[in-house]
């Protein structure tokens, strides 16, 4: 037996790319915070550091929502579905988008 054809049966194209999502995340927060976090020699540097990497963090999240919102939307009127699929694609558009704003905001902020 192949293995190939067990793991096609397995893994679904869906899960592949909610797979491909976290590993980017997971890749993004293990390799691109650690860095931030350890360059100040300051202690009052380090709670805006702190305070850019989430914001940096959050924005990425909204993005990722945005992006994948728009693949559902492609998909939702590709294959010609109904108005659920329609309206759920671009409540994660307008969901990332607040998501963005948020984080935008919230790396406005001074303490």
């Amino acid at each position: 037996m192949k293995m190939g054809k067990s793991i096609k049966g397995f893994m679904e194209m869906a899960n592949k790319r909610k797979f491909a999502l976290f590993a980017a995340i997971a890749t993004y927060m293990t390799l691109g915070i650690p860095s931030y976090a350890f360059a100040a020699t300051d202690p009052n540097e380090i709670l805006p550091q702190v305070m850019s990497m989430i914001t940096r963090g959050v924005q990425l999240l909204g993005g990722a929502l945005i992006v994948w919102g728009a693949v559902k939307l492609g998909l939702a009127i590709k294959d010609q579905q109904g108005g659920n699929a329609l309206s759920e694609a671009i409540a994660t558009i307008a969901g990332g988008a607040v998501v963005v704003v948020a984080g935008t905001y919230f790396g406005t902020l001074t303490f």
